[in-house]
Formats: structure tokens, sequence, C-alpha cells
């Protein structure tokens, strides 16, 4: 008798496990990724709109990384509405969502020249962590660091060469692949789906000619965007202000305040002075 129970208790606890792990995986993508929202003039981000970014623009000549804000929504709904019981029935609502990590990948186009970092990238990519929830049905906008400082080096020195050998104002494309993990309030791990993400990367295209004379000075009225280098443009005025190739800027005033004249294409890298890099000099007037 005792023999018969143990397997109908065994048989009874294999069939719940069952249950649990086909819900586990029915519910696997219960988050979604929709879009890449813009920030408004007060720098926040703010879900439930319908403007979004379709694509990025990272300007190395400014800065070395570039932040996403993916809104998030849980498509699962409440306990209530997917059993009828509610808090009442003693039925505890665990479809709230606590998000953990979002999980970037890339596909670095025309810098992946074989190297070990753009393979690291591409195929290992990294984890970023987060704390933050969502309920059933609501959504969420997200912070996620898609370029780092570190694989921002990393373009920025294959871009400042291809600068360096007479490429005006180059750009390529690169593409961001996001996806967010998280868990019920029963601790069922749950996925969102993979978005992909396009970003332009480029050398001065987001930095405007306001002014035509050779050392701008700065006009107060000129404001910055929430993240200089990243999708909104700013003046050549501001850019020595905020672009972290400032030590270029700086020696190639003082090379310019000094009578240096270069070429802009050096055939002759053994012979011939170095060529000063100004990432501010996008006017015509501006001494390259």
């Amino acid at each position: 008798m005792s023999t018969r129970l143990f397997a109908v208790v065994t048989v009874a606890f294999g069939v719940v496990l069952g249950t649990q792990a086909a819900c586990q995986k029915e519910h696997a993508q219960g988050l979604m990724l929709v879009w890449n929202v813009p920030l408004d003039s007060q720098c926040n981000a703010r879900p439930g709109g319908n403007i979004y970014n379709p694509y990025g623009v990272l300007d190395l000549a400014l800065t070395n990384q570039l932040w996403l804000f993916p809104e998030v929504k849980n498509v699962m709904p409440t306990i209530e509405e997917a059993t009828g019981e509610s808090i009442t029935d003693g039925t505890i609502e665990t479809n709230t969502v606590s998000i953990v990590s979002a999980r970037v990948d890339f596909n670095l186009g025309m810098f992946d020249d074989g190297t070990a970092l753009p393979f690291t990238y591409q195929f290992d990519g990294y984890t970023w962590p987060l704390s933050t929830y969502v309920g059933p049905t609501g959504s969420i906008v997200l912070m996620v660091q898609a370029v780092t400082p570190e694989l921002g080096n990393f373009l920025d020195e294959r871009m400042v060469e291809w600068v360096k050998r007479g490429f005006e104002r180059p750009g390529a494309w690169i593409t961001a692949y996001v996806s967010v993990e998280g868990l019920t309030q029963d601790r069922w791990p749950i996925q969102s789906n993979t978005f992909a993400y396009p970003i332009h990367v480029c050398w001065q295209c987001l930095i405007d000619c306001c002014s035509l004379v050779e050392n701008p000075a700065l006009d107060p009225a000129e404001e910055l965007p929430c993240y200089p280098g990243q999708d909104s443009s700013i003046c050549d005025s501001r850019c020595m202000l905020v672009s972290h190739h400032w030590n270029d800027y700086l020696e190639a005033k003082r090379q310019q305040a000094k009578g240096e004249t270069f070429p802009w294409a050096v055939t002759d890298p053994e012979t011939a002075l170095p060529k000063p890099l100004n990432p501010c000099s996008v006017c015509p007037a501006a001494v390259r």
C-alpha cells in the first residue's frame, strides 16, 4: 500500500512540475521591446507615446558612448484577468515582472576587421544590470548603455584612421541587438524579444557650422542636447566643451597659432609632420 501511495505522489509531483515547466515556456517572452524612445525637452523618456527613434547617431568626434531608451511592455495579463481569481480569493498577483538585466550584442559592420575586440562584442556581447519592474499590461522605459566607452574607443580608433587617410566626415553603420530578462514574482524567468537598433557611427556629422570665424565665441543662447554627440546636433562653438577629443583640438589650435600648415592627405608619414586632428573644424574658414 505504501509503495502504491509513493508512486501516486511521485506521478502527481511530476505532473505539477511538468505543468509549471510548460507555463514557463509558454510565457518565456512575456516582455516586448517596442522601440527606442526619444528624450523630451527635460531629458526624460516617457512610455506610452507614438514617437520613436528609428535609428541612432553616434558622432565619435564628440563622444565615445551611446545610450538607448527602449520601451518595454509587459504583455501578460493580470492573474485576475487570466483566472478570474483575485487577492480576495487568496490569489497573489505574480505577473509583475522584475527586470534584472539587458543583453546587448553587436554587428559591427565595416568596423569588424577580425581583431579580438569586435569578435568579443559581436559574438559574446555584454549584460547591462537593471533594477526596476513593470506590472501586467504596463510599460516602462529603460536606460541601457548600448555603446560603452570601451567599444566606443575601439570604433574611434578605426574612425580616426579613416579621417587621417583623407576621408572627410566619414560614417558607417553598426547594429545593436538588445533583449531584456526578468523574473515574475513567483521567480519564473521571463525574456523579451530581440530588438535590432541600427546606429550610424560618424565623424562630425552632429556638429553644425554656426559661425564662420576662426575662433568662434560662445553664444549663451545655444543649448546643449541631453547627450552631446548622440542623435542631436550642436554648434561648433560648443564642440570644444564636450568633445572627448579636446586634447586634439588644443593641439590643432597650438599648431595653427604657430603658423604651421599641413596637407589634408599626408602621403609620406615618415617625413611629413602629423596632421592636426581638429574635431571641431566644420566651417569652411576653419583651419584643418
